[in-house]
Parts: structure tokens; C-alpha cells; sequence
């Protein structure tokens, strides 16, 4: 989890926008923090937003906007381990609803067809863990076979841990969520390859955090 600050790089602030209303039964986060913390958490929102939007490469820009969702998970829920962050964002109504309305747009029909495509991949286990049962074992080229699941199934069965995603659900904020939470965990802990297929891959869920961050009605209108 993103704990250390950043320099301030950007001008005047990205939360001065109209709030939304929250739904009584919502309450359990508490979004109006990031207005009232001193910690630096909004420096270090806006030096990643400003990143992202800075870079041309699309790994660094799934990088930049993850830190920048970190960072306002991290002040909005307190949570002291990012599992439980993303928990806790996954299941809160005002987020589903704030993509609900996003995704269904006519004009997202793009993305919504770009997570279409997505949803082959998933479930999606960990990658260290599946290392950690067989490095000899050619994970990446047998991916999604049947040898490749009954392998995991036997791990599983023996006791072994692999960690899973849901299956992807594009219309479904929590599931997007954790498939997007695993995709990030696979790129950060050493296994994604940085090829053609995997940018596409990768930069389907960019462009849906950045829906969520940095566009009018988002998460930074919260609250």
C-alpha cells in the first residue's frame, strides 16, 4: 500500500466539484476524510493523476492510476491491508451505483465491449502462487488448458493456497473490482510480460479506473 509522499505537482484541486448525495445506508466509509486529512494523501493523489496523464506508455499509466486509487482507498476506508480496502470499496453502494451509471453509458459501449473480451481470462489466480506450487512448470504457455486447471485443482486439493479471482462480470462494480485488484497483484508481483496482448489487456482497466477517478460524478465527488 502506497505510504510514503510525493511531491505536489499539479495547480488547483481536483475535489473542488459538485458532491454526490450518499445514500443513508452508505456510511460505513468516510469519503468526506480526504477533504479535512493533512497528511499529504491529496498531494500524493494529484502527483499520480498527473502522472498518468503524462505518460504514453501503458504500463506505467495502469501504475500511475492504480497508486492514485490507492491512495484515496487508502484515506477513505483506513483499511490496514489492501484486501480489505478493496473489500470495502467493492461492496459500498455508492460506488456501484456511480458505475453502474458509467458503464451502462452509450458511450462506454467501447470499454463495455473492451471487458467483454476481458472475461475469458478469469478467474484469475495468482501467478507467485502458482510458481510457488511448480517453478519448473510452463504456467504461461498452458494457461487456461485443461492440464493448466487440473494441476491447480490438485494443489488445492493437496492443501496449497492459489489465491483466485471472481469471474469477470462487466457490468458488476464488485467484480470488476477484484478482477481488477488481481490483475494489478499479478503485474506488481513479477507476472505480467510486457507484450502487445498484455497492454491491451491491461489498458481495458486503466481506462475504467480512470472513469471512475477523473471524470465529473466519480469517487473524488464523494463525500
Amino acid at each position: 500500500m502506497l505510504r510514503v509522499c510525493v511531491a505536489y505537482l499539479g495547480g488547483c484541486s481536483i475535489f473542488s466539484r459538485s458532491r454526490i448525495r450518499l445514500e443513508p445506508y452508505d456510511m460505513s466509509l468516510n469519503f468526506g476524510r480526504l477533504r479535512n486529512e493533512q497528511c499529504g494523501i491529496n498531494d500524493i493523489i494529484w502527483s499520480w493523476k498527473n502522472k498518468s496523464e503524462n505518460t504514453r506508455d501503458d504500463f506505467d499509466r495502469f501504475y500511475f492510476l492504480w497508486s492514485q486509487f490507492n491512495a484515496w482507498g487508502l484515506i477513505v476506508t483506513l483499511a490496514k491491508y489492501d484486501s480489505k480496502m478493496i473489500d470495502l470499496l467493492s461492496k459500498n453502494r455508492n460506488i456501484q451505483q456511480i458505475y453502474s451509471q458509467k458503464i451502462q453509458d452509450e458511450n462506454r459501449r467501447y470499454l463495455r465491449n473492451d471487458l467483454n473480451e476481458c472475461t475469458s481470462s478469469f478467474p484469475l489466480p495468482s501467478y507467485a502462487d502458482l510458481v510457488r506450487i511448480d517453478h519448473r512448470y510452463p504456467w504461461k504457455q498452458n494457461q487456461g488448458n485443461a492440464e493448466y486447471w487440473g494441476r491447480i485443482s490438485r494443489a488445492q486439493a493437496s492443501g496449497k493456497s492459489v489465491k483466485m479471482s471472481p469471474r469477470l462480470h462487466p457490468t458488476d462494480w464488485e467484480s470488476v473490482l477484484h478482477c481488477m485488484y488481481a490483475v494489478r497483484c499479478n503485474l506488481f508481483h513479477g507476472s505480467k510480460v510486457a507484450s502487445e496482448g498484455e497492454r491491451n489487456f491491461i489498458n481495458c482497466f486503466s481506462n475504467v479506473l480512470d472513469m471512475m477517478m477523473n471524470e465529473r460524478g466519480g469517487l473524488f465527488d464523494l463525500g
